[in-house]
């Protein structure tokens, strides 16, 4: 029965593939001035205020507030809002009823906890990832590459989702997901 599975597989995913390529290159070809490309094509091109607040502007952001403490230590918690209410306002032109934040957790983490709080937090996920052998289940392992990718594009320290999905990429929930070993045969 193994067998019959993985034949019948190999040209599934083979016109799956070959499908989905076919697709992608007639939407390109006579679709090229929809709203997703022309997103794409700004985000590509550093013209997306969106991206660029969300992934450089968030960490000049970061820098600009640990010049006025420590960049090894960071502002501390809660002083994004206090400290960094003028330079955060300049810096987009917000009126004065609207919040502000630095839109990306690794620039947040930076700006609170500086240089030390993020080689902390990037080296806890390192280490989380060999320790629980993420690799090991491909859920988790698609899991914790989203979520490492994503800090670096999005996100805040306080949001939970977040969290939850770094634990399920940690904890082996999902077996059936595992990584099967395959014997010569």
């Amino acid at each position: 029965a193994a067998n019959c599975i993985s034949t019948f597989q190999s040209p599934l995913i083979s016109i799956a593939g070959a499908v989905g390529i076919s697709l992608l290159s007639i939407s390109i070809f006579f679709f090229r001035q929809n709203a997703l490309f022309l997103r794409l094509s700004n985000i590509i091109y550093g013209n997306d205020s969106s991206g660029n607040g969300r992934t450089t502007d968030a960490f000049i952001l970061a820098n600009k507030l640990l010049d006025e403490k420590s960049h090894y230590w960071g502002v501390g918690i809660g002083q994004i809002k206090v400290m960094g209410e003028s330079i955060i306002r300049d810096y987009y032109f917000y009126y004065m009823d609207q919040a502000v934040a630095i839109p990306n957790a690794c620039a947040e983490t930076l700006a609170v906890f500086g240089i030390v709080g993020l080689t902390v937090r990037i080296g806890l996920e390192i280490f989380l990832f060999f320790y629980t052998r993420t690799w090991s289940n491909y859920y988790r392992l698609l899991l914790f590459f989203f979520m490492f990718i994503y800090q670096f594009t999005g996100s805040f320290i306080t949001n939970v989702a977040e969290y939850v999905i770094w634990i399920l990429a940690f904890t082996n929930v999902f077996k059936q997901f595992d990584v099967q070993k395959r014997g010569i045969n």
